[in-house]
């Protein structure tokens, strides 16, 4: 099965062996304006957002989901920090 995140180019996966049980495996999410990660947990009831403007994920930080201002901009020094 292919996830959102793997089709949007915007998301990883991870896979945690384990010597006890069955490895632990699960697809994972990048904000676009503060660069943090997050495993994906359909259903979870977390609200998280989608910029318009960059066209990706947003965390659901306040900070993040009031205005658009991409990561990219800040490590050139186009945007504060």
């Amino acid at each position: 099965m292919v996830f959102l995140p793997k089709l949007l180019g915007t998301g990883g996966s991870f896979r945690i062996d384990r010597p006890e049980g069955p490895p632990i495996e699960g697809d994972t999410m990048q904000c676009v304006h503060c660069m943090k990660h997050w495993t994906v947990v359909p259903g979870s009831g977390r609200q998280r957002g989608w910029c318009l403007k960059c066209g990706g994920p947003l965390c659901g930080a306040e900070k993040c989901m009031k205005e658009c201002v991409p990561f990219e901009k800040k490590v050139y020094g186009e945007a504060p920090w």
